[in-house]
């Protein structure tokens, strides 16, 4: 059976995959906004079928009824909780990412994503004031404090992109 260590392992080994995966998303907010979109908003559990895959061609397939855990190869199992705990652990630091960035920093990133959306930043703004849509964007293990700060640096983006200078 595989050991405590060998668990920590396969953990920071999916970690580094999904790290590596989500690099090449063009901005902070893209990866923020790719890694929410991966939460279940009932169950809070992370779940993308296409890492899934791609790990599973990477490290070898997940342990099933039909294979024991310590019959596979140490260092090639990255099933779904160990997908699940690396994209929430992800999601976090990337939100923290975020948190880092100054209000101009942050304006450009929403400008950039809503270009890349093809849709204008004053449209795509507006929307997620008035459906409050980048409240999806907060990880379920972040703190209150940056939950405030994210909220607080958003709307003043928001209202600044939408032409509303109230935030």
């Amino acid at each position: 059976m595989a050991s405590t260590d060998d668990m920590s392992g396969f953990t920071e080994t999916c970690t580094q995959f999904v790290r590596s995966a989500i690099s090449i998303l063009p901005s902070v907010l893209s990866r923020l906004a790719y890694l929410a979109s991966l939460r279940d908003l009932d169950t809070g559990e992370y779940q993308d079928q296409v890492l899934e895959a791609l790990l599973a061609l990477r490290f070898g397939r997940p342990a099933t009824d039909c294979v024991r855990r310590d019959e596979q190869v140490i260092g090639v199992h990255c099933g779904k909780a160990e997908l699940n705990y690396a994209l929430r652990r992800e999601h976090l630091a990337v939100f923290e990412e975020w948190l880092c960035l100054n209000l101009q920093q942050q304006t450009a990133q929403l400008e950039c994503y809503a270009s890349r959306q093809g849709v204008p930043s004053c449209t795509l703004s507006g929307k997620w004031i008035r459906e409050k849509s980048y409240e999806r964007l907060i990880p379920s293990g972040a703190m209150q404090f940056q939950r405030r700060l994210f909220v607080t640096d958003l709307k003043a983006v928001l209202s600044t992109l939408s032409g509303d200078r109230t935030p």
